[in-house]
């Protein structure tokens, strides 16, 4: 870059910054160490949030409920943007596939809604009534149900491929990383592994007096979590079968559980209306995050890790900052895509600069360091990669 170049650079910058003053909101709720707000709170569902899962990107997050509607939230603006209706009772759970072009959703049913039309696809062949969780294939190929039976679907021939029969009945489903295992959790207090291929048990546990709640692999495979006797969240190192660490802290039900996506931070949420976090590695809490005045049902981290969402019982979900808990990886300052980083990148960066976590505008991907704030320390990282 030449000084002449850096010089227009820096004058832009400037100028930008001046024209953009007087419309910022500074933020000092909270106390974060970026002067950001530690939560946003969205509000819209008229009775209990059951299920939350971010799209792709981390833009948009679908919810749904007790008052049968999907609805979907603009993460940056903090407001609804749309609504998925047709279900006619509780919506158990909700999930974006992979490429985040389909949202899956269950109640008495699955159904399959196109995202950026908000229209319902063709409908799943051979279901049963009453699915709990449901979640898709890390290739998006393959939607995973349970109930009574862990169900498997073809996603683009909507036909059913498989039924995996063990428990009496079926509460949790999770694949492993790479696609090739299936884990389920029920009401026989057992944790079971399937081969997602052949639909073959590999390996059943025993972990638990009552019903398994919840189970999830780590991002990187190694780890099992699962819920169950009331209070407890249990890890297994699944290439040894061993129990790794019981986590106790919950007072009530744990029934939430969701890896960051560097696997260094496991949140969990339950009947105690807390969400903490706990540090997997060594079995030890690291915080208690309190705002909720119900149970806690669900809890998903955003792609990127900085954002940590919940749901509850109350009707509210929150979005927490997770700067002051996690050090997170810079993000990536080519903003359009385009492969440079270039003018159109700075003008992005100078829109939002200024706003921090909970103001209407921030987005994650603006906050380079990833502190909670999009500010001078974010523009010096920038200008290091302009032009590259």
């Amino acid at each position: 870059m030449t000084k002449r170049y850096r010089f227009v650079f820096c004058f832009l910058f400037v100028c930008a910054l001046s024209a953009h003053a007087g419309s910022l909101s500074f933020s000092q709720e909270g106390g974060s160490p970026a002067n950001g707000r530690e939560k946003a709170v969205l509000r819209g569902h008229t009775s209990g949030v059951s299920s939350v899962s971010f799209s792709p990107d981390g833009r948009t997050l679908a919810s749904g409920g007790n008052d049968t509607t999907i609805r979907l939230w603009d993460v940056v603006a903090l407001r609804e943007k749309g609504r998925l209706t047709g279900h006619a009772g509780l919506v158990n759970s909700v999930a974006f596939s992979p490429d985040g072009k389909t949202l899956a959703s269950s109640n008495e049913d699955v159904r399959l809604w196109d995202v950026a039309s908000g229209r319902q696809k063709e409908p799943l062949e051979g279901h049963a009534r009453a699915f709990s969780e449901l979640t898709f294939s890390p290739d998006g190929s393959t939607l995973a149900a349970c109930l009574a039976d862990v169900h498997l679907w073809d996603v683009a021939s909507r036909r059913e491929t498989a039924r995996l029969r063990g428990p009496p009945s079926a509460y949790s489903v999770a694949w492993s990383p790479d696609g090739s295992t299936l884990a389920s959790g029920g009401n026989d207090a057992t944790v079971r592994l399937w081969d997602a291929e052949t639909g073959r048990q590999k390996a059943t546990y025993w972990d638990y007096a009552s019903s398994v709640g919840t189970v999830l692999f780590s991002p990187d495979g190694r780890i099992l979590a699962s819920t169950g006797n009331y209070d407890t969240v249990r890890l297994r190192d699944v290439a040894t079968g061993r129990k790794k660490a019981t986590l106790l802290g919950h007072t009530g039900w744990v029934s939430a559980l969701s890896f960051s996506p560097d696997g260094s931070t496991l949140a969990s949420g339950g009947e105690d209306h807390t969400v903490r976090l706990w540090d997997p590695a060594s079995g030890e809490e690291m915080v208690t995050l309190r705002g909720h005045t119900d149970w806690v049902g669900t809890v998903s981290f955003s792609p990127d890790g900085r954002i940590l969402a919940s749901a509850s019982k109350d009707g509210t979900i929150v979005l927490w900052n997770m700067s002051p808990h996690i050090t997170p990886q810079p993000a990536d300052p080519d903003f359009d895509g385009n492969g440079a980083v270039d003018f159109a990148d700075f003008l992005q960066l100078a829109a939002h600069f200024g706003l921090s976590f909970g103001d209407v505008g921030y987005y994650t991907g603006y906050d380079i360091d990833g502190n909670g704030a999009i500010e001078f320390a974010d523009f010096l990282l920038f200008a290091r990669a302009f032009g590259k």
